[in-house]
């Protein structure tokens, strides 16, 4: 026996909003935005509070110091390693952007998929691989000497104004799809909340990246006891 298809609730709200206002009205693509949206905070939410929890045991059971050493690590490398790797592709579609190099426009993210095929060296991608690796280094610098990271997140303030930019560009286009502009078709519209949400999680890289080698330091420099990941730097 086959097992029926049965509609989840959001499928049934968007069918109800397109029986009353259209299928390509306003309030139907801005009612899907927001469950796409909702859907990658709620998975988003769901990793902080399970990394949460697992900290939060680390906070109450005693590990070997080199089971500390070696977890602390794994996220130094794990962490810094897609910081450069993204930061890489991202620079590519930056290029193109900018009209610096062919390949795939950043808008069109059906593509995407085709990036790192077309992703060369060149030298606007050097020199922003080059910074990316001076923030990685300048971060176990800052751990060293047992600085404050904060300067460091300067930095990533053009990654804040872009994301604030593409809220409101997603909303301009938003509105210019409701008045019936050409311009802005589904795909156009959609392409600003992708892009925004693929920034985001560049930015959590960003954070991870230069967050991580202090806590290393912590578990290095820690005497037998217990885990204490979140604590701050130079108690």
């Amino acid at each position: 026996m086959e097992a029926p298809d049965l509609p989840a609730p959001d499928d049934v709200v968007q069918n109800l909003l397109e029986q009353l206002f259209g299928k390509e009205s306003l309030v139907v693509l801005l009612f899907v935005i927001l469950v796409f949206l909702s859907s990658w905070w709620k998975v988003l939410r769901s990793v902080a509070a399970g990394a949460g929890q697992a900290y939060g045991r680390f906070r109450t059971v005693d590990m070997p110091r080199k089971t500390r050493v070696a977890l602390n690590a794994v996220i130094v490398v794990v962490s810094q390693s897609l910081y450069l790797i993204v930061g890489h592709l991202v620079a590519v579609e930056m290029g193109v952007l900018l009209g610096l190099r062919e390949g795939v426009p950043l808008p069109d993210y059906v593509n995407w998929g085709n990036v790192p095929a077309t992703a060369h060296w060149d030298p606007f991608t050097e020199v922003y691989f080059i910074i990316s690796v001076l923030v990685v280094i300048l971060a176990h610098v800052v751990a060293v000497q047992k600085w404050s990271p904060w300067p460091l997140f300067a930095v990533s303030i053009p990654g804040f104004l872009s994301a604030a930019l593409l809220i409101f560009a997603g909303l301009g286009a938003l509105i210019g799809y409701n008045e019936g502009d050409p311009q802005y078709t589904t795909e156009v519209v959609w392409s600003y909340w992708v892009v925004l949400a693929v920034l985001v999680g560049y930015l959590i890289l960003f954070f991870l990246a230069v967050t991580s080698p202090g806590r290393f330091r912590q578990s290095w420099k820690e005497k037998p006891r217990k885990l204490y990941v979140w604590e701050e730097w130079g108690d």
